[in-house]
């Protein structure tokens, strides 16, 4: 379906241009709303809160396309080869940044994934540059379709040319690049996947100790495959049970408070030659006479010593945390009273971690941190050689949710240049290596989802510093600096008809 990515915006972006005001923005609105929606429908098997705030967020997201884009086409007369790439682009951007509900998730450049030579632009300016690209022929098309006579048409067809020559140069790019792009051998990696479905995860009667067993089985079988040492053994999200605290000032004892626990992980470790393990556990800690909770990433070596603890940076609404509590006091308890009684609220990281481990520096990062391009550019930025991500997304069962990880963590590797290792309870775990090559793990009958799966890959990484890690999504900031811009010459300029 990936083709439709080049077409995807001409209807909404035709109702702005040719309804009504009114219609122009209510279209904007409603239309980012039932696609937004439909995208993302999977997020109704974890609440319908998230399903229905996240569906707002597009909304919101198709309403600025609606005013601004007609802003640009109407009053400043702009070509939509001009406008509709950047209001597209910029209004994405903005979605995935700044409303309370931010995910970066479904872009345009998202789309055309399996397009591995294009992808290798995003190097230069992030996603939102293939995302440009993609939204450039959108408007192209829509240019042709509005093309108010014969003559104007010809012209307008003409002006393909444009978009087919950037098509093609970013191609010839990806593929000079993939045949150029420095690899060197990283770390050995050893990824576990169980497959422990959310509801008994959480159920009262589940014994937790044994996911533990179950990972330790996978992790010791997996390893009797392999003479060679691995470098680091990765387990899902929140994987490690939690015990009673001899502290009565905390709720629970987490892995830096329970030495048994960390006695027999390093066990582990040794009987399989391994140098390290990263685990996602609950983190607790007593700061300034407050209890605050962290969804954390710990590396742990075989002697039981703690390498780093990572803290998840970017903690999902509702689920992880509740916001406007200082800002909107009422609205908070509201929320919390009725929608999020059994979530704990955790407290955000303060930014990446590197974990040393032999010669590397391992970036961890837990579960929706992956989708944000600047946590894993941060993280580069500070000397991280590969990325890791341990995840639970047993949430959404056998979703397309589970696919768009995946994609997230291609883009990540390509936008950085860095290998990017994922285990993910109930799928998929995969490995990425620096020029954006995927592997997938498979298990029983060569089944992504919702199966026990294993996996063992020496990732093939890069030292190169990229244009992306030195300046970040350029592409994305600078549609948003520059629809900005226009719509002020447009208010400026005036006008009522839209042309080609």
């Amino acid at each position: 379906w990936w083709p439709l990515a080049f077409v995807a915006v001409v209807p909404l972006a035709w109702v702005v241009v040719r309804g009504s005001r009114r219609q122009a923005l209510l279209g904007g609105f409603v239309g980012g709303l039932l696609a937004g929606g439909a995208a993302v429908h999977w997020l109704a098997l974890f609440g319908v809160v998230p399903w229905l705030a996240t569906g707002v967020g597009f909304g919101l997201s198709g309403l600025v396309f609606a005013a601004v884009g007609r802003l640009l086409a109407c009053r400043g007369r702009l070509s939509p080869l001009l406008w509709l790439p950047v209001v597209w682009v910029g209004a994405a951007w903005l979605r995935g940044h700044l409303f309370f509900w931010a995910f970066p998730w479904f872009y345009l450049g998202q789309a055309i994934w399996p397009l591995d030579a294009v992808l290798q632009i995003a190097e230069l300016g992030g996603q939102s540059l293939v995302s440009l690209l993609v939204a450039l022929v959108n408007g192209w098309l829509l240019a042709v379709l509005i093309a108010p006579s014969p003559a104007a048409r010809r012209r307008t067809l003409r002006l393909g040319v444009l978009p087919a020559a950037l098509l093609l140069a970013a191609f010839a790019y990806g593929r000079w690049r993939l045949a150029h792009i420095e690899l060197t051998d990283g770390p050995l990696v050893l990824v576990a996947q169980p497959n422990i479905p959310q509801h008994l995860k959480d159920a009262s009667v589940y014994d937790p100790e044994k996911r533990l067993r179950d990972l330790t089985r996978l992790t010791i079988d997996a390893g009797a495959r392999t003479r060679a040492t691995i470098d680091l053994v990765l387990w899902p999200e929140t994987m490690l049970p939690v015990y009673r605290s001899t502290d009565p000032a905390l709720p629970y004892a987490a892995l830096d408070r329970v030495p048994q626990l960390r006695s027999w992980l390093a066990s582990i470790l040794r009987r399989i030659r391994a140098r390290a393990l990263i685990t996602g556990s609950r983190h607790v800690e007593l700061r300034d006479g407050e209890v605050y909770e962290h969804n954390s990433a710990f590396c742990l070596d075989p002697q039981g010593e703690l390498l780093c603890r990572y803290d998840k940076m970017r903690l999902a609404p509702v689920s992880e945390y509740t916001p406007f509590r200082e800002l909107w006091p009422a609205f908070y308890r509201f929320v919390r009273e009725h929608f999020t009684p059994g979530f704990t609220q955790f407290e955000a990281g303060s930014g990446p971690v590197l974990c040393r481990i032999g010669r590397w520096r391992i970036a961890p990062n837990v579960c929706f941190d992956i989708m944000f391009p600047d946590v894993v550019r941060r993280a580069v930025a500070a000397g991280a050689d590969a990325v890791v991500n341990v995840s639970n997304y047993a949430w959404f069962e056998a979703s397309a949710e589970l696919d768009l990880a995946i994609v997230h963590g291609k883009l990540r590797a390509i936008e950085t240049r860095r290998a990017v290792a994922a285990s993910v309870n109930g799928g998929v775990s995969h490995f990425v290596d620096a020029d954006g090559r995927v592997i997938e793990l498979r298990g029983v009958g060569g089944r992504r989802k919702q199966v026990e799966a294993t996996g063992l890959h020496r990732l093939r990484t890069s030292t190169e510093r990229t244009p992306f890690v030195r300046w970040g999504d350029v592409g994305g900031r600078g549609s948003v600096a520059l629809a900005a811009v226009l719509a002020l010459w447009s208010l400026v300029r005036g006008g009522r008809r839209p042309r080609a």
